[in-house]
């Protein structure tokens, strides 16, 4: 008898296993899921454009049947507006950072060299404190901006940076206390309808 009760919970064991992974799975959020994959495949990434953390990273993928347009120009328009006030006063680099580089990285790993790109920035809510002078940085939150070498790597890449004017006007902030080479825009809105006029492609950035 006892035999036969073991053989029972073997096999039951066996049956349910696959359904307790599935729930222990099942408990991560979306964005937990994909940074535990992209976690995972960190030693097979590659950085064509440039390299945040391994969240900026991509895979290489041979054998390709649909084909980039290697002769037309890539405009593309990155609406930042993500930002976590946790990230502000602990140092830590605003993701939305690493989802542009992402972006960019995977445009120029399917071919598109970078002088076919036009490439811009328009930042507003709450992504704008990711952009303060390292001086106004220090004072609001006590430690130095640890946003400014992806930044800096950013322009030095030709990128376009433009900050929206409501957000400095409702923030009270001067556009002097912004990082140096942003542009000003009048509005966010009235930046990303100019740009989509002139052909460009949005891409909204607004991770948790």
């Amino acid at each position: 008898m006892r035999h036969k009760n073991l053989i029972f919970f073997t096999v039951c064991f066996h049956l349910l296993l696959p359904f307790y992974a599935l729930t222990q799975t099942s408990t991560l959020t979306p964005v937990e899921m994909r940074m535990s994959l992209l976690k995972k495949a960190e030693p097979k990434m590659i950085y064509p454009f440039m390299k945040g953390s391994y969240l900026s990273g991509i895979l290489p993928v041979e054998s390709l049947t649909d084909l980039s347009d290697y002769t037309g120009v890539y405009k593309l328009l990155f609406d930042f507006t993500s930002g976590n006030p946790d990230d502000l006063k602990n140092g830590h680099i605003n993701p939305g950072f690493q989802e542009i580089i992402r972006i960019i990285n995977l445009h120029k790993a399917s071919g598109i060299p970078e002088n076919r790109m036009e490439i811009a920035v328009i930042i507003h809510g709450p992504s704008t404190m990711s952009f303060l002078g390292n001086e106004e940085y220090k004072k609001r939150f006590g430690i130095n901006n640890p946003n400014l070498d992806l930044i800096n790597q950013l322009q030095q890449k030709g990128v376009k940076l433009t900050i929206c004017g409501q957000t400095l006007a409702l923030r009270e902030i001067e556009i002097e206390k912004m990082v140096a080479g942003m542009r000003k825009a009048y509005a966010a809105r009235t930046t990303l309808s100019t740009y989509q006029l002139k052909g460009f492609v949005v891409f909204p950035i607004e991770i948790d």
